[in-house]
């Protein structure tokens, strides 16, 4: 009834359609998130977006590793996108990553980066040492003026 060529060409569709509907849960996108700002100081309010996840995801939460980045944290979740948001906790300092886990268990993570505040100190200058480098530039002082009149010579002579 069908050609060599014919049978062939539906053999091939067929196994075609079958791998597709096998392979194709691996060639879904995976969830991304989106921070903004992606870095801040505390107290600062960072809003979360996320898309690619699963449909059936009703609700989502916010999490960051390692933990005391988060507080006052909300998220929703509809459609396959994620929306939600966070206040940056007081004592929060370097980089975490952020998490968002959808109720099917899909995930998707990126980096928030709080600045470090370093204090630095002026160094501490007793009282004794600024008269110690008071003296020493003084004695250099009249050492270079010693060293010019030496360099010019007498003084001529002045006549009355």
């Amino acid at each position: 009834m069908f050609s060599q060529n014919a049978r062939y060409s539906l053999l091939l569709i067929t196994l075609t359609v079958f791998l597709f509907a096998v392979l194709q849960p691996s060639l879904a996108v995976s969830p991304v998130i989106t921070l903004n700002p992606a870095h801040g100081e505390p107290g600062t309010v960072v809003k979360v977006t996320g898309s690619n996840f699963d449909s059936r995801d009703m609700i989502c939460t916010i999490s960051s590793s390692p933990t005391g980045l988060i507080e006052d944290s909300n998220c929703n979740a509809f459609d396959g996108k994620v929306i939600g948001q966070f206040t940056v906790a007081s004592g929060a300092s370097g980089a975490y990553t952020v998490s968002v886990m959808g109720s099917t268990n899909d995930r998707a993570g990126t980096v928030f980066s709080v600045p470090t505040t370093e204090t630095t100190t002026a160094p501490q200058v007793s009282n004794t040492q600024v008269l110690i480098i008071v003296l020493v530039l003084l004695v250099v002082v009249i050492l270079i003026f010693r060293w010019m009149r030496q360099r010019a010579g007498p003084e001529p002579v002045r006549q009355a």
